[in-house]
């Protein structure tokens, strides 16, 4: 028996549509407290989300009341790892 006839569908996403907001992302490595990265585990698997979703969210909400000012260029450190050859 096929079950589609029975939903009716107004709507459906194109591209444009779902990709209207391109975010740059970066990845680091961070060392957590063990019972924060558990609770960010178990949160993460009961409201099906992902954890980086939760983390953006959370950093989100941190900085939002919060006046961030760029770190001074002759300050910043030069990108570690291999020069170009």
């Amino acid at each position: 028996m096929r079950l589609d006839c029975l939903f009716t569908f107004t709507h459906t996403l194109t591209v444009e549509e779902t990709l209207t907001e391109e975010v740059k992302e970066v990845k680091r490595t961070f060392a957590i407290a063990e019972d924060l990265f558990v609770k960010l585990e178990n949160l993460a698997y009961w409201d099906r989300t992902t954890q980086k979703d939760i983390l953006n969210e959370a950093l989100e909400q941190y900085f939002a009341d919060k006046e961030v000012k760029p770190i001074p260029d002759k300050q910043r450190k030069g990108k570690r790892g291999r020069k170009p050859a």
